[in-house]
């Protein structure tokens, strides 16, 4: 789809990551990383104007509805649990309308 992609290590990385480079798409990101968990991270980057309003999908092998419902009610973005290419294609279409 051609899209340009920049990783991050851990949670602390990308959320230093996002703050350098406020012209993201969108984050993709999983829920378990080390030093912090997506969830952090993103709470944290909800916090700051100029990233905030990055749309968010995160990707886990984590099936939990209460996780999910977590992250739908604080409004932290899309959740996808299977990795599917065409799945999470999909998802990174509709999300980026």
């Amino acid at each position: 789809m051609g899209f340009e992609v920049v990783l991050a290590k851990d949670g602390i990385e990308g959320l230093e990551t996002a703050k350098k480079d406020t012209n993201f798409d969108i984050i993709f990101s999983d829920i378990e990383m080390p030093l912090m968990n997506g969830i952090e991270m993103i709470r944290k980057i909800k916090q700051i104007p100029e990233i905030s309003i990055i749309p968010v999908l995160f990707h886990s092998s984590i099936s939990n509805e209460e996780l999910m419902s977590q992250i739908k009610s604080e409004q932290l973005g899309d959740y996808i649990t299977k990795f599917d290419e065409d799945t999470i294609l999909g998802q990174l279409k509709i999300t980026l309308k």
